[in-house]
């Protein structure tokens, strides 16, 4: 039987597309649910960023953000700008994952069952393409601008405290300490670290190299620097859960010339010339990522075409001897 090869040639576009998306997703995330959670402390509302719940089944879950009014609330950020109804569905299922008894407990010695209500934030945008799907949960829509405004498009929180923000929009400014804090405990796309990477050891230049075509840096200045960048909720074990970001972020760099890393030394070599003068960085280093996860894409796709083109290879006839 002939197998009849189905696979398709990376489109560049679509990986283009598919990066794009990680770091405005990561991006929105950090502003708006950051700018969110310090709304509702100004009004004395508590909320807990990324706090680490146990279902009571024993399995954990760290939803974006746990607001503890009269109700408790999980809201889950979901940025998507595909049309896809398959795409669509499967965020959906994730959201369900949420639908269940957690046991909560904020530093006392006993914890308690709670029974939250759901709600999936994206962008205002995208609430259209989730209408009309089967089981969809309370929707929040957000739109960036100057401010944040946010709307109950699909369906209202039931905690009256809470639901009576919304007048007809939930609107806040974009927090203070955006500036600072850069990263959630969820991985960032590789592009964004690169580029907060970049700034920061431009940061650590020494003076005294200021004329020198390339500047050293010591790796755990570094690390110093980056873990500044992590908000208060997660800092104090920042340094074990990034010294992998930082790792991917200095081998990506050094990947496209920017600086040489030697790993034993514990040093990184920055060239004064490459990078300093792009406009765009993060732009820049998006299409970089796109490039070398491309050919990544093309090398895997010819290796399954082999696979595939030796499967269908007939298999030769035995002759009568070899069963002698």
């Amino acid at each position: 039987m002939k197998i009849t090869l189905s696979l398709k040639y990376p489109d560049l576009e679509s990986v283009r597309r598919i990066i794009k998306s990680e770091v405005h997703a990561y991006i929105d995330a950090i502003t708006v649910l950051s700018s969110l959670q310090d709304y509702l402390r100004n009004v004395g509302i508590d909320s807990h960023i990324e706090k680490r719940l146990m279902k009571k089944n024993g399995e954990p879950k760290k939803p974006d953000l746990l607001i503890l009014s009269g109700n408790y609330i999980i809201v889950d950020h979901k940025y998507t700008e595909s049309e896809n109804e398959k795409t669509l569905i499967s965020i959906l299922e994730k959201m369900r994952e949420y639908d269940s008894a957690f046991m909560f407990n904020n530093g006392k010695t006993s914890s308690k069952e709670i029974n939250p209500e759901v709600v999936m934030l994206t962008p205002e945008r995208s609430v259209r393409h989730f209408r009309g799907l089967l089981d969809c949960p309370i929707t929040w829509g957000y739109s960036l601008d100057s401010e944040i405004a946010i709307k109950q498009m699909i369906g209202a929180v039931k905690d009256s405290r809470v639901s009576s923000l919304f007048s007809p929009d939930l609107t806040c400014t974009v927090a203070e300490e955006i500036s600072k804090y850069k990263f959630f405990i969820s991985h960032p796309p590789l592009s964004y670290t690169s580029c907060e990477i970049y700034h920061a050891l431009w940061t650590l230049s020494p003076s005294y190299q200021f004329f020198a075509p390339e500047f050293e840096v010591k790796y755990d200045d570094i690390l110093d620097v980056f873990n500044t960048s992590f908000p208060p909720w997660i800092c104090h074990e920042a340094r074990q859960l990034n010294i992998t970001r930082l790792n991917d972020a200095l081998d990506f760099l050094q990947k496209i010339g920017w600086i040489k890393w030697f790993k034993a030394e514990k040093l990184v070599i920055v060239y004064r010339k490459k990078g300093r003068l792009i406009a765009d960085l993060l732009s820049y280093l998006i299409d970089c990522h796109v490039k070398i996860e491309h050919e990544k894409a093309v090398i895997r796709f010819e290796k399954e075409i082999k696979k595939q083109e030796q499967l269908q290879k007939p298999v030769a006839q035995k002759k009568l001897a070899d069963f002698a």
